[in-house]
C-alpha cells in the first residue's frame, strides 16, 4: 500500500506536466487565461492526492479480500487514511518539483526507475531491512523520513500507538518544498 501509493503519486505530476508543458500547448493557453502558475501547481497537488486515494482504496479493498487472514478494522481504516496522506502529500510535491528539470521521455524513465528503487529498497518492501548490513540498517532508521513513515503503517496494524511528529514534520517539508518549487518554477518560467 505504502510504496503503490507513494509511487503512483509522485508519477502523476510528472505525467500531467510533461503532457501541458513540453507535449502541448496546454499550459500557455492556461497563461493567457490569467491562471497562474501557483494555481496550477495546487491543481497538480490536488489531482495527484485524489488519484492516490482511489488507488490506495482500490489496492486496500483488494488486499483485504485476497488475503483471509489480514482482517481490518473501521478504525484501521482511518487511520491508514489519515497516515497515508504526509507520504502522498510529499511525493506529489518532490514529483512536481522533478518536473522542473525533466524534458524527455529518457530522464523521466530513469527519474521513475531511480525513484521506484529508493522507495521499494529504502524502506524495506521488497527485501525486509533486517537483511542488509548493520551500517544500512543505521542510515535508513536514523535518517530516512520514509522508514518511518511506513513503520506508522505497521504500528497501526499491530493497533499501537503512532507518533504525530513524523507526519507533521513530512507537512512541513512538503509545503517548503512547495515553494521551493514555485520559485524554481518562476526563475524558469518568468513572472507570468
Amino acid at each position: 500500500l505504502f510504496l503503490s501509493s507513494s509511487f503512483l503519486s509522485f508519477c502523476i505530476p510528472l505525467f500531467i506536466i510533461k503532457r501541458d508543458v513540453h507535449e502541448s500547448n496546454y499550459f500557455t493557453y492556461l497563461l493567457t487565461l490569467n491562471i497562474n502558475i501557483y494555481i496550477y501547481k495546487i491543481y497538480l497537488t490536488i489531482v495527484s492526492l485524489c488519484l492516490s486515494y482511489v488507488q490506495f482504496f482500490i489496492s486496500l479493498f483488494l488486499m483485504t479480500q485476497l488475503a483471509s487472514s489480514i482482517i481490518i478494522t473501521l478504525n484501521q481504516i482511518i487511520l491508514f487514511s489519515i497516515a497515508i496522506f504526509p507520504i502522498i502529500l510529499l511525493m506529489s510535491i518532490i514529483g512536481i518539483l522533478f518536473s522542473n528539470f525533466i524534458n524527455s521521455n529518457h530522464s523521466m524513465i530513469m527519474t521513475l526507475i531511480f525513484m521506484f528503487l529508493f522507495l521499494s529498497f529504502g524502506v524495506g518492501s521488497f527485501i525486509p531491512i533486517e537483511y542488509f548490513s548493520e551500517t544500512f540498517i543505521l542510515a535508513i532508521k536514523n535518517y530516512n523520513l520514509f522508514y518511518y513513515l511506513n513503520d506508522m503503517f505497521i504500528r497501526i496494524l499491530q493497533s499501537e500507538n503512532i507518533s504525530i511528529g513524523i507526519p507533521l514534520t513530512t507537512i512541513f517539508i512538503s509545503i517548503f518544498l512547495f515553494f521551493i518549487n514555485y520559485y524554481i518554477t518562476i526563475k524558469r518560467l518568468g513572472k507570468y
